[in-house]
């Protein structure tokens, strides 16, 4: 009851625009939390992607924990907080005005037709002869390597654009005449890596990458950097798709498809690939056509018992050797691994506590395989 109230505090004035921050915070929490829509129907509900609506949701739901928490002591939010901020403007915290813009324009490109999903064989030559653009009369060279043509990146191509753009302008403006800039892009493990070098920089010029950096984290990439005497670099990690040899298929058994939906965007540019059954009668079925290396199983199922249902598994001759990760809310630990699970992990679960736990329980098993291989006899 107090959460519901403090959403309904937080509904903005009647001529709130739409897309403000204030009305699309209160229609996510009021649509998740009063009328209990999953992600999938929250997110077709408001025209907005998977990926930007849990980003959205996670930052209205900071504003309204600080605001019920305060509540809860008795407390106001002191004045000119980001919680006080929101209460009285009933959104989330303020941000500096081009950061709201960004966010803005990532939204509109979020509810666009298309993937967000870049192929850098193409969109870097792209990019490229734009920005050849910005060196014409200013004695600077621009040289990059082909990019490979797969993976694609997990990152839509107006942001990827406006991000390569934005770091080699400030990299341009940071080169004096005879300066060069060099692009290499490598793919290293499950992402890809756009390196922007310049050199000669000098040690009071600084590159503005604050544009780029809030781009890219919105796109779920990161950005190094660093200086070696007269050269700076700067590396941007983006996720990318695997390929399908490198997919590892995990099976989720939980009847709440919106945490499926949730489990399947936490894994987005991961080898993760998540399958979702309601029902735990279902189960040995989906194992046998998906054949999954992880199974996700949820104690509280509506069909069946979930822990008798893992002692099932573990009795199968196909699913026994299958690493099984108990995600509930219930809190048996001890009982889980002791019925064969080989892993616990509590709900809510966030995106690198699922990682984590995925990475876990597949280098046990692949480490238990290499040990009960038979050793290969040494040639006479």
């Amino acid at each position: 009851s107090a959460i519901i109230q403090t959403i309904e505090a937080l509904r903005p004035a009647p001529d709130t625009p739409a897309l403000a921050e204030a009305q699309r915070a209160h229609s996510i929490l009021h649509s998740r939390y009063v009328l209990k829509l999953t992600l999938e129907e929250t997110a077709e509900r408001l025209s907005l992607s998977i990926r930007h609506l849990t980003r959205l949701q996670r930052e209205a739901i900071h504003v309204l924990t600080r605001l019920v928490w305060d509540r809860s002591r008795g407390q106001r939010p002191p004045l000119g907080s980001p919680v006080a901020g929101a209460a009285r403007d009933g959104g989330t915290p303020p941000r500096d005005g081009w950061r709201a813009q960004v966010q803005e324009e990532l939204a509109v490109l979020d509810r666009g037709e298309g993937e967000a999903r870049t192929n850098l064989a193409v969109a870097i030559p792209r990019t490229l002869r734009i920005a050849r653009a910005l060196v014409v009369g200013r004695d600077i060279t621009i040289s990059a390597n082909a990019a490979p043509p797969e993976p694609a990146v997990l990152c839509h191509p107006s942001a990827l654009q406006h991000i390569l753009l934005s770091l080699t302008h400030e990299m341009i403006d940071a080169l004096p005449p005879g300066g060069e800039l060099v692009w290499r892009t490598e793919r290293v493990d499950d992402r890809m890596e756009i390196t922007v070098s310049a050199r000669p920089i000098s040690q009071a010029s600084v590159p503005a990458l604050d544009l780029a950096q809030e781009l890219l984290a919105a796109c779920g990439g990161t950005l190094l950097r660093g200086r070696e005497e007269n050269c700076v670099s700067v590396v941007l990690q983006l996720p990318c798709e695997p390929l399908g040899d490198e997919r590892i298929v995990v099976l989720s058994i939980d009847d709440n498809p919106g945490l499926a939906s949730l489990f399947q965007s936490y894994c987005k540019g991961t080898r993760y690939q998540i399958t979702h059954v309601r029902e735990g009668r279902r189960a040995l079925e989906a194992i046998a056509s998906c054949h999954p290396q992880v199974v996700l199983l949820d104690v509280l199922l509506p069909d069946v018992d979930g822990w008798a249902l893992l002692l099932e598994l573990r009795q199968d001759s196909l699913a026994r050797s299958i690493p099984v990760i108990l995600c509930s809310v219930t809190t048996d630990e001890q009982l889980a691994l002791r019925l064969g699970a080989d892993l616990y992990l509590p709900k809510p679960v966030w995106r690198r506590q699922l990682i984590d736990a995925l990475d876990q329980v597949l280098n046990q098993s692949q480490g238990a395989s290499a040990k009960a291989a038979p050793s290969t006899p040494e040639a006479c």
